[in-house]
Parts: structure tokens; C-alpha cells; sequence
């Protein structure tokens, strides 16, 4: 084989495994969406003790280090969203 053949089999064995990615991809989605419907109260009986930790320990820490600590994860995931939104434009 030359090494364009070679190139353009390897492009094509690639993009062949994307497409079989985002379809399993899809798949997942699609099962963790259900599994989320059809269980809604063993996931919130299982997700309730963290959060009630969490808003306990949350108790403890003062006003100004509360306030740095929501602005930091507030940054952080609008960076992400925004990330995310001009990868797929």
C-alpha cells in the first residue's frame, strides 16, 4: 500500500470509531436519563446524606469565606458552560 492509501484507511478507521463513539455516547445518555426518571426516589434517598453533610459543614464556615468559595465555583462554571457552548458552535 502506498502511504496515501494507508493515510486515507487510517482517516477512514478513525472517523468509522468516532461515529461508533457518539452513538454509544447517545446510548449512555439516553440510559442514565431513564434510569434517573424511573428512580427519583432511590437517587434522592441515596444523594440526601451528602447533602445534608455538606449543608452542615457548610453551617461552619463564615460569611466572607462562603461568599469567595460560591464566586469561585460561579467563575468556574460559566467558564465551563461558556467552553462548552463555543465548542459547539
Amino acid at each position: 500500500m502506498s502511504r496515501e492509501s494507508k493515510l486515507l484507511a487510517s482517516i477512514a478507521s478513525t472517523a468509522e470509531n468516532v461515529r461508533l463513539n457518539r452513538r454509544k455516547v447517545v446510548q449512555h445518555k439516553k440510559y442514565f436519563a431513564e434510569l434517573a426518571n424511573d428512580h427519583k426516589i432511590m437517587l434522592t434517598i441515596m444523594l440526601l446524606p451528602a447533602f445534608l453533610s455538606g449543608w452542615r459543614s457548610g453551617k461552619k464556615v463564615n460569611g466572607v469565606n462562603w461568599l469567595k468559595q460560591f464566586l469561585k465555583f460561579g467563575v468556574m462554571t460559566a467558564l465551563t458552560q461558556a467552553r462548552r457552548f463555543y465548542r459547539l458552535v
